[in-house]
């Protein structure tokens, strides 16, 4: 074979690699529902890769309710893995390194804690690249378990973090090299949500009316977070019950379920707010809903980036979030929302009273808000970064160009 044909044959085989779509298989422990902010980002990124270029595999460690009752946009398999102490650790590791061998993955994409630690060592067996995916600023982290992350990480290909506070979390904590890390924001579908629209407005108030019996005209404020201990719901409604002292008609929404829902029932009508609270567990619709509110508050001690936040921006609410991991980057004080200390419900309670007093500044802040969500978290921008970064992690010598996408960014890249 002389030079020219030699040349030629390769051509060929680059063009046929181009050709081929990635294979990505997406490994998380379990899927318990989409309300879930990680469990949503997922399946949202699942439905949206382009299927010309991509394919999508979902692989869970455990069995769902959720799972055997939904189709998650993609071909879905459950490993049956239980724990790393009994006997389904490696019966369990050498199934997933045969399958992601045998069926061609290219690239492994880990979410949660037992993923995380299984994944990279199935995808080294399996000869396929290995992503990890950071969330949050490791609230759940404990001594042995950083330990095994520490262990584990090198095998890592790359970690992909959705803001840049996580980032550091990862760089100090897990021991990571911070040219490993890449930013890559939450994105959301921004056409859902209204932004301001007056007659949404008075649609999604009328509809809040008949479903809970809140006045249609009433100030309305609302938090929608998981009823978990990180999101100190606590500091909400001790907070409504200053704020009630000073304008009684208002009303407050909490949407999420979990464990605390009783407790934080008890505290509202310890505090005298039980008939102004109105606790939602389920609701099919956020963006409905959040056309309804005139502010929207996250109380949280921990966030990576928070989807509730780009949902009341993507809303045109006025924010008031506490000063923690990524809010800072979504939120600039003054300028697109209300930044907060954690913890700190007097100063809470102050900012919305400001807000609610002030309906020009909220509505400013509003646009400003929707408009940072449109530019900078839009999922389709979400959604091409991830395809980007496959792309050249997956290409020859990871050089593999996709100039159609976004570039991620370092976590050392200027913003």
């Amino acid at each position: 074979m002389d030079g020219r044909q030699g040349m030629d044959s390769r051509q060929a085989k680059e063009e046929a690699a181009a050709r081929k779509r990635l294979r990505i298989l997406f490994l998380i422990d379990e899927i318990v529902g989409k309300g879930a902010g990680t469990e949503r980002q997922l399946l949202d990124l699942i439905r949206a890769v382009n299927r010309a270029r991509f394919d999508p595999v979902l692989c869970c460690l455990r069995e769902s309710d959720w799972l055997r009752e939904n189709d998650p946009g993609c071909e879905a398999h459950v490993l049956g893995f239980r724990s790393f102490h009994g006997r389904t650790f490696l019966p369990s590791l050498i199934r997933l390194a045969r399958f992601i061998r045998r069926t061609g993955v290219d690239v492994v994409q880990t979410f949660f804690v037992d993923s995380s630690l299984l994944g990279p060592l199935a995808a080294r067996l399996g000869r396929a690249r290995c992503v990890g995916w950071r969330r949050d600023m490791g609230y759940w982290h404990t001594r042995s378990l950083l330990w095994a992350l520490r262990v584990i990480d090198p095998l890592l290909d790359g970690v992909l973090v959705n803001a840049r506070a996580v980032g550091e979390i990862v760089a100090a904590a897990e021991w990571v090299p911070r040219h490993k890390i890449h930013v890559i924001p939450n994105g959301i579908d921004v056409a859902r949500f209204e932004g301001g629209d007056e007659r949404a407005r008075a649609l999604a108030r009328a509809a809040i009316s008949f479903l809970y019996g809140i006045p249609p005209v009433v100030p309305l404020v609302g938090v929608v977070a998981n009823l978990r201990p990180v999101k100190r719901i606590d500091d909400f409604i001790h907070a409504a019950g200053i704020i009630h002292r000073a304008c009684p008609s208002a009303r407050f929404l909490i949407v999420g379920k979990g464990a605390l829902r009783e407790q934080l029932e008890a505290l509202a009508s310890r505090l005298g707010i039980g008939s102004r609270i109105h606790m939602i567990e389920d609701c099919v619709d956020t963006a409905h809903l959040l056309a309804a509110l005139d502010v929207g508050v996250l109380t949280s001690e921990s966030e990576g980036c928070s989807n509730a936040l780009l949902e009341y921006m993507a809303a045109g609410l006025g924010v008031v979030a506490t000063r923690v991991g990524g809010n800072v980057e979504l939120i600039e004080d003054g300028k697109n929302g209300i930044l907060i200390e954690r913890a700190a419900p007097k100063e809470l309670a102050a900012a919305i009273l400001s807000l609610l007093s002030e309906p020009e500044s909220r509505a400013r802040l509003g646009r400003e808000a929707r408009a940072a969500a449109i530019e900078r978290h839009s999922r389709g921008r979400m959604v091409r970064d991830v395809e980007r970064y496959c792309l050249n992690l997956a290409g020859p010598n990871g050089d593999r160009r996709d100039t159609r996408c976004a570039t991620p960014t370092g976590l050392d890249t200027p913003r």
